[in-house]
């Protein structure tokens, strides 16, 4: 997935049915970062203490949700240098 410079590998790409799911699977994972397009996800109860929480936001819907939630970073695009 994604360009040559910023390839995910496809077996480390996991998708989950439930909310709850998803948080157990990251912590059973260990993930340093976590990246997810709704807040009420990244906002669940479990995440591991220093679990980097982005929101993935390209339509800027969520804008104030970064100042409502502690540890929470969101980006607009996947590209570095336009950070919101």
């Amino acid at each position: 997935m994604g360009g040559e410079a910023s390839q995910i590998d496809p077996a480390s790409v996991f998708f989950e049915l439930t909310r709850e799911d998803k948080v157990a699977r990251a912590a059973a994972l260990r993930c340093e970062v976590f990246v997810d397009d709704l807040p009420e996800i990244l906002a669940l109860p479990g995440f591991p203490d220093g679990m980097r929480r982005i929101l993935f936001d390209p339509d800027n819907q969520f804008a104030g949700a970064a100042d409502r939630m502690a540890n929470l970073q969101r980006r607009s695009s996947w590209r570095r240098s336009r950070r919101t």
